[in-house]
Parts: structure tokens; C-alpha cells; sequence
């Protein structure tokens, strides 16, 4: 199992425990290369690392965080909006994720 955490002791940063469902042990901790302030992560079904979609402004990017400890990947391009809910094909060969956009537009009315 995965769940995010706060570092208290490390300037407050958050990470993610890897948790045994055996036993409950802790197995390891994985840092986050970069600020992620949306915690949504999906366990890739292949076990081997942990997905995040995030957005930097606008630009919707993914992360994918290795459990065995390596370096992580982003993967850019994803297109411009916020999201929520992404998840991955049962054969982890498809990312599925709504792309959320926001409109906003102001209309002036004179002489009515």
C-alpha cells in the first residue's frame, strides 16, 4: 500500500510510505522530486512504480516514481486544464485521465 506523509522532520516535506498489507511494516519512503501538491496516486499494475498526475499552471504533466527507489520520470504534454481521477488500463498499456478546463469570460452591458 502507498499513502502520502508529512516529513515534520525534514522542513515539513511531503513523501510517500510504501507499507506493507501483510504486516503493516513500513518498507521504504520515496521522495517526491518536486513540490506535488495534488495527491492522487495509482499503483501502475505492474507494481513497479507509482503514477501522479500534477499541473504545473496550466500544464498537465505525469510522474512516475519508481518503488524500488530509482530516479523518477515526468512525462510532459499532457495538455492544459487541472484533472482528477486518472487511472490506469488493468494491462497498464493505457492512462486514462479527464482533462478539466475553466472558461471564464466578461460581458459589459451599456445603454439598456
Amino acid at each position: 500500500a502507498a499513502c502520502y506523509f508529512m516529513d515534520v522532520g525534514d522542513n515539513r516535506k511531503w513523501r510517500i510510505a510504501l507499507i506493507s498489507t501483510a504486516n503493516g511494516e513500513l518498507i521504504r519512503t520515496l521522495d517526491l522530486p518536486l513540490p506535488i501538491y495534488q495527491r492522487q496516486i495509482r499503483f501502475h499494475p505492474s507494481g513497479k512504480y507509482i503514477s501522479q498526475i500534477f499541473w504545473v499552471g496550466q500544464n498537465l504533466k505525469l510522474l512516475q516514481l519508481p518503488v524500488d527507489g530509482s530516479p523518477a520520470t515526468i512525462i510532459d504534454g499532457l495538455g492544459k486544464g487541472t484533472s482528477n481521477q486518472a487511472e490506469w488500463s488493468a494491462d497498464g498499456a493505457k492512462f486514462l485521465y479527464p482533462v478539466i478546463t475553466e472558461a471564464q469570460d466578461v460581458v459589459m452591458l451599456t445603454d439598456f
